[in-house]
């Protein structure tokens, strides 16, 4: 009788300690995997950012500088990382570049847009929200009379379900960086580099501070 106990003991206790083993091996796994996609995200959104750097470059037909992966407090000292910052003599276009590879469904006043992705859909931020803040943030640096574009260019996305005034693809972001944001406005070369001159000024370029702005966007993503 006292073996049968002892046996059910060291039965209970072995998968007792079987559970805590497996808890933690799928918890590394956890690990594992979420470091894995934000590295495949972040490598996404690099090769993202280069394209469109090297539009800018080759296509933009006039004079212009080009601030690209900026660093930009607001009034509260909440950090920014803006994409592209193009000035031209047009304006001043502030551009969220987003590589997702699958469909979008949004529109313009969506806190939430959906992505669809082999089958799989989950819910993401809206870029054009996301960059209503980047364009506020610029405002608050620029003179009020300035024109100021809010662009959000996607790469290789189905945006057919997208329905935005701010959303391009690449053919027609390329379209819109040589028209003008306001009738009858123009910026003189002298006034471009001013513009340049003043938010690189404000951008922060340490990488500390680049550090603990990624650190803050995992713990905001780790709190929602």
């Amino acid at each position: 009788m006292i073996w049968f106990f002892v046996i059910v003991i060291f039965t209970i206790l072995y998968f007792l300690l079987l559970i805590v083993f497996l808890k933690k091996r799928s918890k590394k796994d956890n690990l594992t995997q979420q470091s894995t996609d934000e590295s495949y995200l972040h490598k996404q959104g690099e090769q993202g950012e280069n394209r469109i750097n090297y539009l800018i470059n080759k296509y933009c037909l006039e004079y212009h500088h080009l601030i690209s992966n900026g660093l930009f407090y607001d009034g509260k000292e909440n950090s920014h990382e803006i994409d592209q910052i193009l000035i031209n003599k047009y304006g001043v276009f502030v551009i969220e570049t987003k590589n997702w590879h699958g469909s979008l469904i949004g529109r313009d006043y969506d806190d939430e847009w959906l992505y669809i992705q082999n089958n799989l859909v989950e819910k993401r931020r809206s870029p054009v929200k996301q960059n209503e803040i980047h364009v506020q943030v610029i405002e608050e640096i620029l003179d009020d009379d300035i024109p100021i574009k809010n662009i959000v260019v996607l790469i290789n996305t189905d945006i057919s379900q997208v329905t935005s005034n701010y959303v391009y693809d690449e053919v027609s972001f390329i379209e819109t960086i040589n028209q003008p944001i306001k009738k009858y406005y123009s910026l003189s070369n002298e006034e471009i580099d001013e513009i340049y001159e003043l938010l690189e000024s404000y951008n922060v370029k340490s990488k500390e501070a680049h550090l603990k702005h990624l650190e803050n966007i995992k713990k905001m993503k780790k709190d929602n």
